[in-house]
């Protein structure tokens, strides 16, 4: 009886040990580490990217005279010849301004002093 459990304890402490080299890792190595395993090397896939949305553009006040245009778009104060959110700023006249973004060209208008942007209700 005590040759068949001392044989029976050898057996499972083999099969422990086969198995702990196995699945047991250096304890001094890096959490963090992988193996190294070489891959095949994938296919060339096309990259798509999405544009991203370009901004919406307000006009907010223009400031001209003769020897200057100014438009105040977005915050920005602006020139003929500026960029803003890949527009270029063409001209700028008293009510209006043109831009260019990709090759399509834009118009900002003012609003007329007398349009409001919420409608007046009766008290």
């Amino acid at each position: 009886m005590t040759k068949l459990t001392l044989l029976l304890l050898l057996g499972i402490f083999s099969f422990n040990q086969a198995y702990a080299e196995k699945t047991l890792s250096d304890p001094t190595r890096p959490a963090t580490y992988k193996k190294h395993v070489k891959k095949k090397s994938p296919t060339k896939k096309r990259v798509v990217r999405k544009r991203k949305k370009t901004q919406p553009l307000e006009l907010q006040a223009i400031l001209y005279s003769p020897s200057r245009q100014i438009a105040i778009i977005n915050q920005q104060r602006l020139k003929v010849g500026d960029s803003i959110h890949r527009a270029k700023v063409l001209t700028i006249d008293q009510n209006s301004v043109k831009l260019r973004r990709r090759k399509k060209d834009l118009t900002l208008r003012l609003m007329p002093t007398g349009m409001t942007l919420r409608p007046k209700y009766p008290n």
